[in-house]
């Protein structure tokens, strides 16, 4: 299934609170956000995410789960940063960046890309299914829910999809070098 919506952007990381103090939630401060980003390998700087055009770095995100086969989310790691795109998650596992940290961290050492926590992201865009794809483009965004290849999802949204010329000029800038 692959569906649109109007543009959107990329919204700055969102944390989850990060547990109780007396009872109540605590929001990470925006320095222990940095620190989270930084801890989880986060593909560039925490800047880029305030800016308003962030689909000029990579107009691809894919989402995934820690309930995804460790395979799939090894492959799609090693994929995303082929296609240079961005990797969410949800949220912490049991509410801790340490042991989402854990976690992540053999599969970030062995591909060296980043994994991104923004319920924010799966919230805007109605993630309901992982691994699902989306492309970000000027009119919209196209969804690919179940994409556990990159390139079956790439070529679902250059042959169907609202940004599929969008996606063909990023990719073939990406093949000449142009994506840094």
């Amino acid at each position: 299934m692959l569906y649109s919506s109007w543009y959107v952007m990329l919204l700055m990381l969102i944390a989850l609170p990060s547990g109780a103090l007396h009872g109540k939630p605590s929001w990470p401060s925006l320095k222990k956000q940095r620190e989270i980003v930084e801890l989880l390998g986060g593909q560039g700087s925490f800047d880029k995410y305030k800016k308003k055009d962030n689909h000029k770095t990579s107009p691809m995100i894919v989402f995934i789960s820690s309930s995804m086969k460790y395979e799939l989310i090894l492959d799609v790691l090693q994929q995303a940063k082929k296609y240079k795109a961005h990797v969410v998650m949800r949220g912490f596992i049991d509410g801790s960046y340490k042991k989402t940290f854990s976690y992540l961290k053999p599969f970030i050492e062995k591909t060296k890309g980043g994994v991104e926590i923004s319920p924010g992201l799966f919230k805007r865009y109605k993630i309901k299914r992982v691994p699902t794809l989306v492309v970000m483009c000027p009119i919209g965004f196209d969804a690919v829910p179940g994409a556990t290849s990159l390139k079956h999802g790439t070529n679902r949204v250059l042959q169907e999809g609202d940004c599929g010329p969008f996606l063909n000029k990023h990719l073939k800038t990406f093949q000449n070098g142009g994506m840094h």
